[in-house]
């Protein structure tokens, strides 16, 4: 009798040796003998894969890596992958659409925690992004109270006493209040205080 066609078992038998031995299988007819039962069969197919296995260092054939436990699982990483930059990217095209994307208001000073400062030097107060002037100037409030006029340089307030020059020796907070809007419209997400003090009062000639 002959042997069926195995697709699965020649997949896996890369051995000439191999090969040949179940050539002769399908091929081989005796007659004499009474033909092999199924049960026969399957053990001695189950002996030439797990030979076959063994020769070739337990390499699976390339449908059945695809899909055995270790490909699904690698497949299944990939696609997670996927679904989560798309996710971020959704998001964070949406939230830019409604303008809920924004960078926080950055507000700093050059002045802040300094001692000795300059009478004639304008306060200076930098933002991290283009704001709205109006709402900017209106939102600034001076310990003294002074009487100031603005002026702006790119994205820095100058805040300049009407007088002329700062107290001496005196100690100034500089409030940016919550009421602050950038330029797209977003308002501060707390106050900011600027602190320093000026330098003395220069010493009156002698007699």
């Amino acid at each position: 009798m002959s042997m069926q066609h195995d697709a699965e078992l020649d997949d896996i038998l890369q051995d000439g040796e191999l090969k040949h031995v179940a050539e002769l299988l399908r091929a081989g007819r005796m007659s004499e003998d009474p033909p092999l039962d199924d049960a026969f069969r399957s053990a001695l197919r189950r002996q030439l894969m797990n030979r076959a296995w063994g020769m070739g260092g337990g390499t699976a054939p390339s449908w059945r890596k695809a899909f055995g436990p270790t490909g699904l699982a690698w497949a299944g990483a990939a696609v997670g992958v996927i679904l989560i930059a798309a996710a971020v990217v959704f998001t964070a095209l949406t939230n830019g659409s409604t303008g809920s994307l924004t960078r926080d208001v950055l507000v700093t000073s050059p002045m802040n925690d300094q001692s000795a400062v300059r009478l004639q030097q304008p306060i200076l107060v930098n933002f991290n992004q283009p704001m709205d002037h109006t709402s900017t100037e209106t939102a600034v409030q001076i310990t003294p109270a002074t009487t100031v006029a603005f002026s702006w340089s790119a994205n820095t307030l100058s805040v300049q006493p009407t007088s002329g020059n700062l107290a001496p020796n005196t100690q100034y907070q500089v409030t940016i209040g919550p009421g602050a809007r950038t330029a797209s419209g977003e308002k501060l997400a707390a106050p900011k205080t600027i602190t320093f003090v000026t330098q003395p009062p220069a010493p009156s000639p002698s007699p």
